[in-house]
């Protein structure tokens, strides 16, 4: 339950972050993004505010990326997706810390106003 005045804040990754294409390869959430995205834009409260930020992630080097993402996930080793996430490190993958941005959405939710009527608007 809301408050009249109340609001929710949603905060979630987008998949065009660093950190979400290199995790993605792992275990994609693209689609559960953007179906969440699909869900607030349906659902029966009013965006009042939308921005994105970006979260810094430092590593030591390209197996520290490497290594952090099946850790993660909790996962064994595969080499074949190793040698993807350092592909995909691109320039950055000789870098020693390297440093990742992940992109995310905040977006703060409130109820629609209603006018005389009780519709809302």
């Amino acid at each position: 339950m809301l408050k009249e005045e109340g609001e929710i804040l949603v905060i979630e990754p987008t998949i065009e972050g660093e950190v979400q294409r290199i995790f993605s390869l792992v275990r994609s959430e693209n689609q559960a993004i953007l179906n969440a995205q699909e869900s607030l834009r349906r659902c029966d409260f009013k965006v009042s505010h939308s921005e994105l930020f970006y979260a810094r992630w430092l590593f030591d080097d390209k197996e520290d990326v490497v290594q952090s993402v099946f850790d993660y996930y909790d996962m064994p080793f595969d080499a074949s997706i190793a040698e993807g996430m350092r592909d995909l490190l691109g320039d950055k993958a000789e870098d020693r810390p390297i440093e990742l941005w992940d992109e995310l959405s905040i977006q703060s939710l409130g109820k629609h106003e209603e006018n005389a009527s009780g519709m809302s608007r």
